[in-house]
């Protein structure tokens, strides 16, 4: 049996009942009191278990006078007996929860392994468990019993920690895995009316990831706001763009440009404010106060804006004509803004799509992208929900097949000499298409739409790959023969072409030495894979030649100032 002994160096204690005869005690998270957390000593008595003592940390901000009064006082709201904690050398070392937790911002806003490392320590040290939701979300299905839970569900962190917790289907009623006592306990403290099942009776049960037992399931979450009005005019601290963090499906997606800056437009009855991101007002865009100030429709506003190619893209509203807009979900919002005829100057920022789940984020394709959840409100400005998606290319990645336009038939002599002019015209050798992606340590070549890396039934071709310089993805056709004897396309697809005799057709490059290529045009990618590969019959790599004259066969052409993206190869044939 585990006495708890009392005072403690480090933190304040409150008894509020005797250990005496337990069988054993543990610590256990127990919520905040004031912004800062408590912890409860919670004893077991042949099965039943009662907590015994309350915790108050030092390092979460019960040290100091304000602190221990305010200890005692939540001891006193309990009935308990205050014991002050002592304050040793070693603890006086240790940092606040406040302080670990600014650590871990910057380390996520730096993306600093190295930092992020760092403030995992840091919040050890202060008994805050790092909870990485990422690693949950393996599932790729969605559990039923997800819709027919309350409303909102709070899980505490104790639980999911504990358990790492999943929720599974017990005979209809949503059910938590748990068999530590400590994760039980916090799971009823949790009074979320859900069964609790042993993790070895989990066979064939469905689940979902734990993170989402966090989030609000309705489509208006009920939470408390501040009751602070918004005042049009005075600049409204607004935090910045997240680059990471766990996304609520579906999302709005907003294409924007690398470059970009942020401002508030405070549209008043007599005048126009605007801020930048910092707070500071700016007073250069003159025309963009005229045209608001001319108005009618609109008397007073606050809207959020991003400002690219001299234009004002409004993608937000805070206050509109004195209704306060941060607890309208964001398609209303946006709904808000289009509604409006802004002068010349300021648009609304266009809208991409909106995206269901994150397997379909990929779709995007190159580019920067701003996303939102369709239904968010403006519960905390100092850190909104507004993520910057970008599609970055990696080798061992495969990027999604260029897109192939409807096919031509050139019926003239000018047709032809018309190609040769504005296209890259290749001859396409029967095959299948294929890309390579050369790492500095292996290659993986991706057959098909599928995507399937088959590099181990191409030898040749990677021996040949491996030669390369530099870190690259090639896009090229695959052709492949027995003795002499072309394979079918539909053949390769499926057969094992290990024995066989192949060779890659390239004629497109993604990637080279860490550097995008996508948004450059086609001629300037065409230079560039000349960099790396040369027309040779006899290797198993080698360049498809730009055509400049014409027989019979299929020609793909591509606009030679055409990006990766723009998505217009043509098949051309001859009339």
């Amino acid at each position: 049996m585990r006495k708890v002994q009392d005072p403690m160096a480090g933190m304040h204690t409150c008894r509020v009942a005797s250990s005496s005869g337990s069988d054993r005690c543990t610590t256990v998270k127990s919520g905040k009191v004031n912004g800062k957390a408590i912890e409860r000593v919670v004893c077991w008595w042949k099965g039943k278990r009662k907590a015994v003592s309350l915790r108050y940390r030092f390092g979460n901000g019960w040290g100091g006078a304000d602190g221990t009064k305010q200890a005692k006082a939540h001891c006193a709201s309990h009935g308990g007996e205050f014991h002050a904690g002592t304050k040793d050398a070693a603890t006086s070392l240790l940092p606040s929860l406040t302080e670990a937790l600014n650590v871990h911002d910057a380390a996520h806003e730096l993306e600093s392994q190295e930092l992020h490392n760092l403030a995992i320590r840091l919040l050890s040290l202060v008994g805050q468990p790092h909870i990485s939701t990422e690693d949950w979300d393996k599932n790729e299905t969605h559990n039923p019993v997800w819709d027919e839970l309350p409303a909102a569900i709070q899980v505490s962190d104790e639980a999911a920690s504990i358990t790492g917790s999943i929720l599974y289907e017990d005979d209809g009623i949503a059910a938590i895995v748990a068999t530590n006592p400590d994760a039980i306990a916090a799971l009823e403290d949790a009074d979320m009316g859900l069964n609790i099942i042993g993790s070895d009776d989990v066979e064939g049960r469905s689940r979902i990831p734990a993170y989402e037992l966090w989030l609000i399931r309705k489509d208006k979450p009920c939470v408390e706001y501040p009751q602070d009005d918004l005042m049009v005019g005075e600049y409204i601290p607004v935090g910045y763009f997240r680059k990471q963090g766990a996304y609520k499906f579906p999302v709005i997606v907003q294409p924007i440009p690398n470059n970009y800056e942020m401002y508030q437009i405070h549209k008043m009855e007599d005048g126009v404010a605007i801020y930048s991101q910092d707070g500071e007002r700016n007073t250069e865009f003159i025309d963009v106060a005229d045209g608001l100030m001319a108005m009618d429709d609109l008397q007073s506003a606050i809207f959020i804006a991003l400002r690219f190619n001299d234009t004002m893209f409004v993608f937000d509203v805070l206050q509109v004509d004195g209704r306060d807009c941060k607890n309208t979900i964001l398609s209303d919002r946006i709904e808000i803004i289009d509604n409006f005829t802004f002068p010349e100057g300021i648009e609304p920022l266009p809208i991409k799509c909106t995206i269901d789940s994150a397997d379909d984020l990929s779709s995007l394709g190159a580019g920067q992208f701003l996303v939102r959840y369709e239904n968010e409100i403006l519960d905390d400005m100092l850190r909104p929900f507004w993520f910057v998606y970008t599609e970055a290319i990696r080798i061992g990645q495969p990027l999604p097949p260029a897109e192939t336009s409807d096919s031509v038939t050139w019926k003239s002599e000018d047709d032809v000499l018309s190609a040769l002019e504005d296209d890259v015209v290749c001859a396409i050798p029967d095959g299948i298409a294929a890309q390579i992606h050369r790492g500095k340590h292996n290659t993986a070549i991706f057959v098909g739409k599928g995507g399937r890396n088959r590099a181990h039934e191409f030898p040749g071709i990677c021996e040949a790959v491996a030669e390369l310089e530099m870190p690259c993805i090639i896009e090229c056709i695959i052709s492949s023969d027995n003795n002499g004897e072309p394979i079918p396309e539909a053949n390769m697809l499926g057969d094992n072409l290990t024995d066989m005799h192949s060779v890659a057709y390239c004629y497109d490059i993604a990637y080279l030495d860490d550097v995008d290529l996508t948004q450059l045009p086609m001629e300037e990618r065409r230079t560039e894979l000349r960099k790396i590969l040369h027309e040779n019959v006899s290797s198993p790599l080698t360049i498809i030649p730009i055509c400049d004259n014409f027989n019979t066969g299929i020609y793909w052409t591509w606009p030679k100032m055409g990006k990766r993206a723009d998505g217009n190869w043509k098949v051309c044939t001859i009339g």
